[in-house]
């Protein structure tokens, strides 16, 4: 049974990395634009594709950044704002999630984790008050 477990748990991993050289390796002519010369086979492919289908379509709404906070991707505007300077996207312009490589991805420190708050229960409240009444009285 552990041998058969292995066997599947290898295959598993085979095709993961598997996946991940295929995202790396396989560059399509789209892709081959000054643009995304900095984050090619660092960003996976399917990222670049989002942004190139970002490019195509003619927004000019307000930035909101609701498209980047929720993606992980640079929006319209900034795409077209470094095409425009004929500029390149760099890797940290992707979320973490996007970079094919995690051990080079950006990571924000983990946040501090305080105690929480007490909150008194309504039998603490009243024992608090009997007690101050108490001392109020004698």
């Amino acid at each position: 049974m552990l041998n058969l477990m292995r066997h599947w748990w290898n295959q598993s991993i085979h095709q993961h990395k598997a996946m991940i050289s295929d995202s790396q390796v396989k560059l399509q002519n789209r892709l081959r634009r000054k643009l995304f010369a900095g984050v090619v086979r660092k960003i996976h492919v399917h990222a670049l594709k989002c942004c190139l289908s970002q490019l195509q379509t003619i927004s000019r709404s307000l930035c909101t950044g609701v498209y980047s906070k929720t993606t992980g991707l640079p929006c319209f505007h900034k795409l077209l704002e470094i095409e425009e300077a004929n500029g390149t996207l760099t890797p940290q312009d992707f979320h973490a999630h996007w970079w094919t490589t995690y051990q080079d991805a950006p990571r924000a420190p983990a946040p501090i984790i305080l105690e929480p708050e007490t909150i008194a229960s309504r039998r603490q409240e009243r024992r608090r008050s009997k007690k101050a009444r108490k001392q109020g009285a004698g």
